[in-house]
């Protein structure tokens, strides 16, 4: 019994890997959003940004193009820009969810008939697979790494949708677990 407990509690579970993916689809999504939204909360970036910047330099260094060295520093621009976005409606008193991953407002801009913010980030998604995909043409590591972009995006918003969805069934179901029990009060039924 007691090494068996030890090989289970050596073994990533289901539930790690599942950490492990999130975490790495954050990271390569990272790598885009500061160009793509906008408005992001507080800790949004967190350590998937470090991890961002070292996907970037490692892609960059590994693919031996110049092109992905003008990105990153690209990217750290506009990663400073989210953050003093975010101090400044911080100071406006504009304070969204902590780990609000931003608002998508250039798929808004280029698809004025989007009227949510998932569809629009699908559109992020699609939008990061044509330019690299046009990229790719000229060069290739530039544009497949634009194109990681594509899968990350539709993962991460594949889930938040979900988790949202869950959320919402545990209010309906404590909502009428609630009722539920009003009755029972009102009606005596102890």
């Amino acid at each position: 019994m007691f090494s068996q407990q030890q090989q289970q509690g050596g073994r990533p579970g289901m539930g790690d890997s599942f950490n492990a993916l999130y975490f790495a689809a954050n990271c390569f999504a990272l790598c885009f959003t500061p160009f793509l939204r906008r408005d992001l909360g507080r800790n949004a970036i967190g350590v998937a940004g470090l991890g961002a910047g070292i996907l970037i330099l490692f892609w960059g260094s590994y693919s031996h193009t110049i092109a992905l060295w003008w990105y990153f520093l690209a990217w750290l621009i506009a990663l400073i820009g989210q953050r003093i976005r975010t101090f400044q409606n911080t100071l406006k008193g504009i304070v969204p969810h902590s780990r609000y991953p931003g608002y998508p407002h250039l798929a808004f801009r280029l698809v004025p008939r989007i009227k949510s913010e998932a569809n629009a980030r699908a559109v992020e998604a699609f939008l990061l697979l044509g330019i690299g995909g046009l990229i790719a043409m000229f060069d290739k590591p530039f544009g497949a790494f634009l194109m990681t972009g594509f899968p990350s995006l539709l993962f991460l918003e594949a889930v938040s949708v979900e988790f949202t969805r869950s959320q919402l069934q545990q209010m309906r179901d404590a909502e009428i677990a609630q009722r539920d029990l009003a009755e029972r009060y009102r009606n005596g039924r102890f």
